[in-house]
């Protein structure tokens, strides 16, 4: 039997992206699908923080 797994992610966020970038490494195909087409389309508003754990684990990714 083959694998031929593809995994679709809704939403380019950080997690989204975070994610698709994990999967990818793992060796599965990965669409990332994002309803804005570029951050400029909308206003961008909030902004995030991480803690020292958050930070190492995106690094890890």
């Amino acid at each position: 039997m083959t694998d031929n797994s593809h995994v679709f992610v809704v939403g380019g966020g950080l997690g989204g992206l975070c994610l698709a970038h994990g999967l990818r490494r793992a060796g599965l195909g990965v669409t990332v699908y994002e309803r804005d087409a570029s951050a400029a389309l909308r206003a961008q508003g909030y902004r995030i923080g991480l803690k020292d754990t958050g930070r190492r684990a995106l690094r890890a990714c």
